[in-house]
């Protein structure tokens, strides 16, 4: 072993600790924030346009689960090929995901309108305005 084994090694510690204090503050600032940022917007919005608003989100994050880890796969494989010399195989990897991808974004745009052109008239009918002031909400 090499002198600078170690090094590296207490290096890359450092980096690890360092990484997973990030992490540890990030997610703790969110939960304050939301739980200082949630009373003040339930309060400007009332509870039912605040629950169409949290359904709302929510969906959106389960419709966004159908990219499944696409993007972090593409960059994965796109770097490993063309830091291997793969040029060719890089930009045919590159190539099917951008396609991959820009259909799944289709299918969830579609998925996305019929939800919101569903909660619009529903939140129309419910608050007594017109389908374009509620599309607007």
């Amino acid at each position: 072993m090499s002198d600078s084994s170690p090094r590296k090694r207490g290096g890359l510690a450092r980096v690890a600790i360092r990484n997973a204090i990030s992490a540890i503050i990030t997610r703790t600032s969110s939960v304050i924030v939301g739980l200082v940022i949630t009373p003040v917007v339930l309060h400007a919005l009332g509870q039912e346009r605040y629950g169409v608003m949290a359904v709302t989100s929510s969906t959106y994050e389960y419709i966004a689960l159908l990219r499944g880890g696409l993007a972090a796969a593409l960059r994965r494989y796109v770097t490993l090929a063309h830091h291997g010399g793969r040029s060719d195989e890089a930009r045919e990897i590159f190539g099917i995901g951008f396609w991959w991808s820009g259909l799944l974004r289709a299918i969830i745009l579609v998925i996305g309108a019929a939800l919101a052109s569903s909660m619009a008239t529903r939140a129309a009918t419910r608050w007594g305005t017109s389908h374009s002031t509620a599309s607007s909400i």
